[in-house]
C-alpha cells in the first residue's frame, strides 16, 4: 500500500429527509457506552461553543476539501462537523458519519437532517465497513484516545484514504489541562482518575508521529490549538469541560461521590472569588496519503 500524507491537530437508527444509515459490526462498546446520556448532551454542547468550533476550523484548513468528494468523519459524535462538511462537498459528493453510539448518531441524525448526501454508520473505527481507497479525506476530532487499539484505527483509516487523501485528526494532551482556583492535591485526585476512565490514551499527541508513520503516513504536521477560559456559565468550554469529566469520573467509579462533591463546592468558590481559569492544549495532525513509484 502507498504512504500516505497525514495532518494532525492536537491541543497543549431512524432515519430522516434521504440521509442513510447502516450498521458496521463490532462497535466498541466500551467507547460507545462512555458517550451516552448526560456526557453526550454535555459533549454535543461542547462542539458547538468556541473552542469547538475553533477545532473543526483548524481541521477543515487542512483537508482541501472539494466540491464532489467523499469524506469520513470517525467518531462523529453530534453531527455538527458532519454537517459543515456535506455542505462544502456538494451534492455531488458524499459525507459519512461514523460512530459506536446509538445515542451520538440519534443526534447527528436530526442535526443534518434534510441533508441528503449524509450516511450514518454505528461502527468501530478499528474495523470499518469501508472498501480500501474509499474517501479523499478523512477527520477525527477527539476520538483516538478514547479507542484501545489505537494502532489498528490509525491503520483502518490508512487504508480507506485514496492515495493523496488527507487524515486531520485532533487529540488532546490531558497532562497538560490545569482548572486553576482548586488547591493541587484535589486536583491531582480528579487528574489520577481521568486515567481510569475507558481506554484514555493522555498523552496521545506525543505518540502521534512515529504510530502515523509506522502506518505508512508521511509529510506529518502538528498544530497546537490551546484553549483558555475563565468563565463560567452554561455555554462556556470550561464549565462544559469539568461537567464532562465529572460525568465520566462518577461513571466509571474513579472518584467518590463525596470527592465529586467537594470538586463542585471548590469550583464554585473559585467562581465567586473570579480565581477560576481553564488551561488546554489539543493537537492537530495532518498528514498525507501519497502515492510513490
Amino acid at each position: 500500500m502507498a504512504p500516505l500524507k497525514a495532518s494532525w491537530v492536537a491541543g497543549l437508527v431512524m432515519m430522516a429527509d434521504g440521509t442513510q444509515c447502516n450498521d458496521a459490526k463490532g462497535p466498541s462498546k466500551q467507547t460507545s457506552s462512555l458517550f451516552q446520556g448526560e456526557i453526550a448532551a454535555l459533549q454535543q454542547r461542547a462542539a458547538q461553543c468556541k473552542a469547538g468550533l475553533e477545532r473543526q476550523s483548524a481541521a477543515i484548513d487542512v483537508m482541501n476539501v472539494r466540491v464532489g468528494q467523499h469524506i469520513l468523519d470517525v467518531g462523529c459524535g453530534g453531527g455538527y462537523f458532519a454537517k459543515e462538511l456535506s455542505q462544502a462537498v456538494g451534492d455531488t459528493g458524499l459525507m459519512t458519519a461514523l460512530d459506536p453510539s446509538p445515542t451520538q448518531l440519534d443526534a447527528a441524525k436530526k442535526t443534518c437532517a434534510g441533508l441528503k448526501n449524509v450516511e450514518f454508520i454505528q461502527g468501530d473505527a478499528t474495523s470499518m465497513p469501508f472498501d480500501d481507497e474509499s474517501f479523499h479525506s478523512v477527520t477525527t476530532i477527539q476520538t483516538l484516545e478514547y479507542i484501545k487499539d489505537v494502532d489498528a484505527a490509525i491503520q483502518e483509516i490508512r487504508r480507506v484514504l485514496k492515495p493523496g487523501g488527507r487524515l486531520a485528526a485532533i487529540s488532546t494532551m490531558w497532562s497538560l489541562n490545569k482548572i486553576y482556583g482548586i488547591d493541587e492535591e484535589l486536583e491531582a485526585r480528579v487528574n489520577q482518575g481521568k486515567t481510569a476512565i475507558a481506554d484514555l490514551h493522555e498523552n496521545l499527541p506525543v505518540d502521534m508521529p512515529s504510530k502515523l508513520k509506522a502506518a505508512g503516513f508521511v509529510g506529518v504536521q502538528q498544530v497546537p490549538l490551546p484553549t483558555w477560559d475563565t468563565t463560567y456559565h452554561e455555554n462556556s468550554f470550561g464549565y462544559l469541560w469539568t461537567r464532562i469529566k465529572r460525568a465520566q469520573l462518577k461513571k466509571s467509579g474513579a472518584l467518590s461521590e463525596d470527592e465529586l462533591q467537594q470538586w463542585d463546592n471548590v469550583l464554585e468558590t473559585a467562581v465567586k472569588e473570579d480565581r477560576f481559569a481553564f488551561a488546554r492544549i489539543p493537537f492537530s495532525r495532518s498528514p498525507q496519503c501519497l502515492s510513490v513509484c
